[in-house]
């Protein structure tokens, strides 16, 4: 897993002083990362960022939550590729073979021994990428060693925090304060925060949209009873399996108080235009000029792709993650 997700958002603050100060500070870490500098001194050089209103979203797309830590916390605990959580003194024995590092067994002390038993029990599920079944993985662990260095560990290097915010914070607060070392959390509960605080419980607005036609389309959540917001990039595969879903739901609930709308996140118009050609969707295909750093989307801080947000009437999220089948079971519940 990459360490750091940079992209090149830069021409979207542009127009921004403030924006630029803090696209400075991107830059700056990205230099520091490059570099070969500590962890640590990368995650102080781009905390500013996360401060800022303006750069927030991009700052969050750049420092994926928690996944920036294993540095760190191959510092403070042992190289994670052997899954070693050592105290000072301790004596570990590792075995296996590093072409197969999710099959390496460790010895000598029982958080390193409780973490190599659940890499090794979990590979297939690790190896699958699939964010929901390692998140799974590493709650039911956790839920069932609270006092355990090894569940902080699990939850820092492991846990998909990106769409599942809320998941990841109810999983924290379960840990002892024993076993959660500050300088390991910090950056992991501070970057969280950003996901669980205004932008998680703002009104949806209103969003004007181009849709396939060049036409200007202002969604309104207050014009239907559920409205799904689905943020995807211009990936075929992607949007296939995300369609299946959606179509479910246009077919189960055809009347007006049900909408979706799927907002590319395309560079641009030609990209996007070039994502749909030809697609026989149901529901609105939009996109809007600097998508998720527009003046009106960026407000709601999407951390990534593909998300998606469930509003009612009123406006309020009542889901937001990256699991489109858990927004479609939001969405049939409200509907039941």
């Amino acid at each position: 897993m990459k360490k750091h997700l940079v992209i090149a958002l830069a021409a979207l603050f542009a127009g921004s002083m403030a924006a630029s100060a803090q696209m400075q500070v991107l830059k700056d870490a990205e230099r520091a990362q490059k570099s070969g500098k500590a962890p640590s001194e990368v995650v102080n050089i781009i905390t500013p960022a996360f401060s800022d209103p303006e750069t927030a979203t991009l700052a969050q797309t750049y420092y994926i939550p928690g996944k920036a830590m294993f540095g760190e916390f191959d510092q403070l605990f042992g190289y994670k590729q052997f899954n070693k959580l050592p105290e000072n003194g301790d004596k570990l024995t590792v075995t296996g073979d590093l072409a197969a590092p999710l099959a390496i067994k460790t010895e000598g002390n029982s958080e390193s021994e409780d973490i190599s038993e659940w890499v090794n029990d979990n590979a297939s599920v690790i190896q699958s990428r699939n964010a929901e079944a390692i998140n799974k993985a590493v709650a039911e662990w956790v839920g069932k060693h609270r006092s355990s260095k090894a569940s902080t560990a699990l939850m820092v290097t492991y846990f998909q925090t990106p769409g599942y915010e809320r998941l990841a914070d109810s999983l924290m607060t379960l840990l002892s304060s024993g076993a959660r070392a500050p300088e390991v959390v910090q950056n992991f509960t501070g970057v969280l925060s950003s996901q669980l605080g205004e932008a998680a419980s703002m009104e949806v607005p209103g969003l004007y949209l181009y849709d396939s036609t060049d036409s200007v389309i202002n969604f309104n959540p207050h014009q239907s009873k559920a409205l799904l917001l689905c943020f995807m990039n211009d990936s075929r595969t992607a949007r296939d399996s995300v369609g299946v879903q959606i179509r479910r739901l246009m077919a189960s609930y055809p009347d007006a108080r049900f909408k979706a709308v799927e907002i590319s996140t395309a560079a641009d118009s030609a990209s996007w235009r070039n994502s749909i050609a030809g697609d026989s969707a149901t529901w609105r295909l939009t996109w809007a000029p600097g998508t998720i750093a527009s003046a009106s989307i960026r407000k709601l801080a999407i951390p990534r792709m593909s998300f998606f947000i469930v509003a009612d009437s009123a406006g309020s999220q009542i889901y937001r993650g990256a699991s489109i089948t858990a927004a479609a079971a939001v969405i049939d519940k409200k509907f039941k």
